[in-house]
C-alpha cells in the first residue's frame, strides 16, 4: 500500500502557454463535492439513494507566489488543453517503506484537469518573518465524455519545479509609507457563475466568472495611522470616513528569500508587488487582549478605475524599500 504527499502543482493550459510548475505545496484537497438524493415517501428508513451532481474542486496552496500570479490572472483563466497542453496537474509523490517494493521514477500520482476554471483564493502575509502563501483553487468540468478528474498512478514527477519563498516587505497606502504593517491578507473575491451539469449527468459542463471583487486587510501595530480629531491640518493620516486609494500610492512590495543565504539583493528583478485602488477604510480601530499590545486594521475594497484593473502584480523586479 502507498503513502503519498504533496509535490507539485504543473500549470500548462492554451491559454497560459508555457509550463510551470509549483513547488512550496503547503496543502492540497481535492473535493468531489457529491449531492445525492433520495426517495420523497414518508416511509422510516429510505428505499432510494442515487447520485444527483458531482461537482469537483481541487485546492491548493503555494508559496511560489510570483511564479503562480505571473502565469494566472487575478481574474482567472480558463482550464483548456489539446495535445500539448494538458491542462492542471496535482502531483503526489510516493514515499518508499521499508521492507516493500522499491518506488520508481513512474511509481507516483498525478490528478489532471483539463477542462475547468483556475482561480486564486486569498494571498496571506500573517507576518514580518513569515512566507506568503497563495491559495488556489480549481472548479472541474468534463468535456460530455470524459470524468472532470483524471487519474494517473503511474506518473512521474516534474522537474525544473519553482520553489520560491518571500515575505512581506514595504508598504504604502495613501502614499503613507507603513512601516510598522504586522499582516496582509488578500481576498482575490471570486464570485462564480451556476455551475450547470449535462443533460442526463452529474458533472457540470460550464463554470465561469460572474464578478471580481479583491479586497485587502491589513493590519499594524501603529493606531496613530487615524487622523488627530483635535488637529485641523492632520492631513497626512487617514480620516474616519475613509479615503481614497489608488494603484500610484498603494503598494505593497514582497521580498524573495535567497537560498542558503537570507534574501536576493534590492536591486535584483526577483521580487514582485501588488497595487490596488479603491476605497480605504479603518477595520477595527483597536483591539487588543490581555496584557498583550494592541494593533488597529484597515481594509481597502477595490474598484475599476477607468483604466486599470482593481489590482495589479507586477512581478520581475527590484525591491524598493521605501516606494
Amino acid at each position: 500500500m502507498g503513502e503519498y504527499a504533496n509535490h507539485s502543482v504543473v500549470i500548462h493550459t492554451v491559454d497560459t502557454g508555457s509550463a510551470v510548475a509549483l513547488g512550496g505545496i503547503g496543502s492540497t484537497s481535492a473535493n468531489p463535492n457529491n449531492q445525492t438524493v433520495s426517495d420523497q415517501g414518508g416511509q422510516l428508513h429510505d428505499t432510494l439513494r442515487a447520485l444527483a451532481k458531482q461537482e469537483p474542486t481541487q485546492e491548493f496552496s503555494t508559496t511560489s507566489v510570483a511564479t503562480a500570479l505571473a502565469a494566472v490572472s487575478p481574474d482567472g483563466v480558463c482550464i483548456n488543453s489539446d495535445g500539448t497542453h494538458p491542462g492542471v496537474g496535482v502531483f503526489f509523490e510516493q514515499k518508499q517503506q521499508c521492507g516493500g517494493a522499491v518506488v520508481g521514477a513512474s511509481d507516483h500520482a498525478q490528478f489532471l484537469y483539463d477542462m475547468g476554471l483556475l482561480t486564486p483564493q486569498t494571498l496571506s502575509a500573517s507576518g514580518r518573518d513569515a512566507d506568503v502563501t497563495l491559495s488556489m483553487m480549481v472548479d472541474a468540468l468534463t468535456d460530455g465524455t470524459n470524468e472532470p478528474v483524471q487519474r494517473d498512478w503511474a506518473a512521474t514527477l516534474p522537474t525544473g519545479v519553482d520553489t520560491s519563498q518571500f515575505v512581506l516587505g514595504a508598504a504604502k497606502c495613501r502614499n503613507l509609507l507603513l512601516t510598522d504593517i504586522r499582516s496582509l491578507n488578500i481576498d482575490f473575491g471570486i464570485e462564480k457563475t451556476e455551475k450547470r451539469p449535462q443533460l442526463g449527468g452529474v458533472w457540470p459542463e460550464t463554470v465561469g466568472v460572474l464578478k471580481a471583487r479583491p479586497s485587502a486587510t491589513l493590519t499594524a501595530k501603529e493606531i496613530k495611522y487615524l487622523r488627530d480629531t483635535t488637529t485641523s491640518d492632520d492631513a497626512s493620516r487617514y480620516p474616519m470616513n475613509g479615503d481614497v486609494a489608488e494603484h500610484a500610492d498603494t503598494i505593497f512590495y514582497f521580498k524573495k528569500r535567497k537560498n542558503r543565504a537570507a534574501f536576493e539583493d534590492d536591486a535584483e528583478t526577483v521580487h514582485f508587488s501588488i497595487t490596488m485602488a479603491g476605497l480605504l477604510v479603518p477595520e477595527n480601530l483597536f483591539n487588543a487582549s490581555g496584557t498583550a499590545t494592541g494593533d488597529s486594521s484597515w481594509k481597502i475594497e477595490t474598484v475599476n478605475d477607468g483604466t486599470n484593473n482593481p489590482l495589479i502584480v507586477t512581478t520581475d523586479i527590484a525591491y524598493n524599500p521605501a516606494p
